[in-house]
């Protein structure tokens, strides 16, 4: 999703209530450090909205300006006097104030990657601007579990070679490149969601590694525990390797 002009679409929790828009904006996700854990919450939003984070995508009805209500008309003639309507991405909308492909996804996947990648599991009505990928799962895929399988060593190694780095140590996936990561089949697996998503949102990513890669690449594909920490090292060199270049 595009919106043409963030500043004007996406809003604080403060700015909403200046313009009285509660009734016109929906859940937006727009930064990876809005995304602390392996799921996204309401709780998750209701923390980002308190502080002050702009988390509010302006939504009016998709009507003519004169059929909209009084409190879109004001904010909508705010952008206009800013000239947000002249931008490029606004400019070519048959109305410069809706923001198109609003679709609600299942999970996020982060486009730009500083430690590891991971995919969010999404339990909100929250949507994603472009600096988010949107997930959708094939029918019948466990969601929550495709979502916590994907911490693993071997996936995370292959996602060093799959992402493009560009000198400052954050590695971008478009997303052709982001289907290319390969996730081991997990059909059958049993793991504990919510202990990972508690260690990722800690920062402790071995020990969600530990979990993962115990349950799924020993347990279940019959890696050697000395296989599963080849492929973690392998993980960790590289990152290692992509971190210190922005040194």
């Amino acid at each position: 999703m595009v919106t043409g002009r963030n500043e004007f679409f996406i809003l604080k929790e403060e700015q909403v209530s200046e313009w009285n828009l509660e009734e016109f904006t929906i859940p937006i996700v727009s930064k990876s450090n809005q995304l602390k854990g392996i799921t996204f919450s309401e709780e998750d939003f209701s923390e980002n909205s308190k502080d002050q984070k702009a988390v509010y995508l302006f939504l009016p009805p998709d009507v003519d300006f004169e059929e909209l209500p009084k409190v879109c008309q004001s904010h909508i003639r705010y952008g206009e006097e800013k000239g947000f309507h002249k931008g490029y991405k606004t400019r070519i909308r048959k109305r410069w104030y809706i923001t198109p492909s609003r679709w609600v996804p299942d999970a996020f996947a982060l486009r730009q990657v500083g430690d590891y990648p991971k995919i969010i599991l999404n339990e909100t009505g929250a949507s994603s601007t472009d600096t988010i990928h949107r997930v959708k799962f094939r029918e019948g895929v466990n969601k929550k579990l495709a979502t916590a399988v994907f911490v693993n060593s071997l996936t995370f190694a292959y996602s060093e070679v799959t992402g493009r780095s560009y000198g400052g140590g954050v590695m971008t996936f478009e997303p052709s490149e982001i289907v290319e990561i390969q996730i081991p089949d997990f059909e059958g697996v049993d793991i504990d969601f919510d202990k990972v998503d508690v260690l990722v949102r800690r920062k402790e990513i071995e020990k969600a590694l530990d979990i993962v890669d115990e349950a799924l690449l020993i347990n279940h594909h019959g890696f050697t525990r000395d296989e599963a920490m080849q492929l973690r090292n392998i993980w960790i060199k590289l990152s290692q390797r992509r971190n210190n270049r922005k040194k």
